[in-house]
């Protein structure tokens, strides 16, 4: 709600980023942005637009963009 009032928002719980869509990967079993992403299109289509994300870790993150 915070994020959705004010503009933006950080996740600093989250990580689940190694595994992909289909698949665990790197002692995640699901991908927190994207399930995120999706529901705010879902549910917030009328207010979101468009996402920034920005990982700093050293490797790509699967799961968020496509193999």
């Amino acid at each position: 709600e915070l994020a959705l009032e004010r503009g933006w928002a950080i996740n600093v719980g989250g990580g689940f980023h190694h595994c992909s869509s289909d698949s665990g990967g790197g002692f995640c079993a699901y991908a927190d942005l994207t399930l995120l992403i999706i529901n705010l299109f879902t549910y917030f289509s009328d207010r979101i637009k468009k996402v920034l994300i920005v990982d700093l870790d050293a490797h790509q993150v699967r799961g968020v963009f496509p193999k």
